[in-house]
């Protein structure tokens, strides 16, 4: 074999030295500054800290808000139809549908942003696009440590990367960043049936027009254990076109048993400044087996044209009738039906740790910069 000349032998050594010289560094840089270098960047493994829902299913009570015919009834028709176990039913049942769908597409947000990040380290996400319904709507999510709860004492650990996670998202509908919803998810969701614990304030207005600028949801969730699951809320503005909520209290305990017989207990305390039923005040609670034809049934309530007071009724759940037999409820055990305490109105105001517009925050690179797109 024809030896190369020791020149050129001593040019490709230093030129390799060189090369691995410039690797190193370009390596350290990179590491200091995140997308120096074009060209996809690994991203971090960052657990998923935003359950995709929160829901727990109750469809066995009817959702008028949701339905065609209860859509279209007026107020007038609606307090005029029915038995006052019926209404009371339909009543309760609303303002808790319509707090799980509002938590839900706040979390359908949340992780819109998640799915942004490219550190678990990451303290804020600044300048991010989210496209959603076909609009691209800018914002700004911080996870530094904020006072969620009023105490004078920060929350969260200051990053996404380590529980319990604080989350406060700004929106950009074209009027300016706006307040859209913070959190603390406590216990990262680990399925699609335990969606963690967490608690959650949302205004829906900043995200989309047509919600009235008056609701305001506030929600907090353990699904942590599989033999019980519940969500609790408080609320307050228009549920619906039909039902404006100066304030409510309502909670949902799914529970399960050894022999794997599921319950469901429902409840709802609530203050109306407009009602289809014609209610100024409704105080629910409603207890059925899952899969059951059967509910027990209380209601206290204030307002329209009939009154709702009665204590356990069996009510059956397709009807929304007093059940023709009373051992049709007989084995039905409720755990809790006691009424919830009524609310202020002022439970899902954001707190004040959570300012009107975003303030500067360590960023993280978004996407396209960790790629190098500049």
């Amino acid at each position: 074999m024809k030896r190369l000349p020791a020149s050129v032998v001593a040019v490709a050594g230093l030129t390799g030295l060189a090369i691995a010289a410039c690797d190193s560094r370009m390596a350290f840089l990179s590491g200091v500054i995140p997308g120096l270098i074009a060209g996809p960047q690994p991203r971090a493994a960052l657990a998923p800290f935003v359950p995709v829902r929160i829901t727990l299913d109750v469809s066995e009570l009817p959702d008028d808000a949701q339905s065609a015919a209860g859509a279209s009834k007026s107020i007038g028709a609606a307090e005029t139809s029915g038995t006052a176990i019926d209404r009371a039913l339909r009543a309760g049942a609303e303002v808790v549908h319509a707090f799980q769908r509002f938590a839900d597409r706040a979390l359908q947000i949340g992780t819109s942003v998640q799915d942004d990040l490219t550190s678990a380290e990451a303290h804020s996400v600044a300048q991010g696009v989210l496209e959603l319904d076909g609009k691209s709507i800018p914002y700004v999510a911080s996870f530094a440590g904020f006072d969620f709860d009023g105490d004078g004492e920060p929350d969260g650990s200051g990053s996404a990367g380590e529980e319990p996670v604080a989350f406060r998202l700004w929106v950009n509908l074209g009027n300016g960043y706006e307040r859209f919803l913070c959190a603390l998810f406590d216990h990262r969701p680990t399925s699609a049936d335990d969606a963690g614990t967490g608690r959650l304030i949302v205004w829906p207005r900043s995200r989309d027009g047509s919600v009235s600028d008056s609701v305001k949801v506030f929600v907090q969730w353990d699904h942590s254990d599989p033999a019980h699951r519940w969500n609790e809320a408080f609320v307050s503005g228009a549920m619906s076109t039909m039902t404006d909520v100066i304030g409510s209290h309502d909670r949902i305990d799914v529970t399960t048993d050894d022999a794997g017989q599921t319950t469901k207990t429902v409840r709802s305390t609530t203050l109306l400044a407009r009602s289809r039923y014609g209610f100024t005040s409704l105080a629910f609670a409603c207890f059925y087996p899952e899969d059951g034809a059967f509910a027990l049934v209380s209601a206290q309530s204030q307002g329209g044209s009939i009154q709702a007071g009665f204590d356990k009724a069996c009510v059956g759940l397709d009807d929304g009738l007093r059940a023709a037999a009373a051992e049709s409820c007989e084995d039905l055990t409720a755990a809790d039906m006691e009424f919830l305490d009524t609310p202020t109105g002022a439970e899902a105001d954001f707190p004040a740790d959570f300012p009107d517009k975003p303030t500067p925050v360590l960023s993280t690179p978004t996407e396209n910069e960790a790629d190098g797109q500049h």
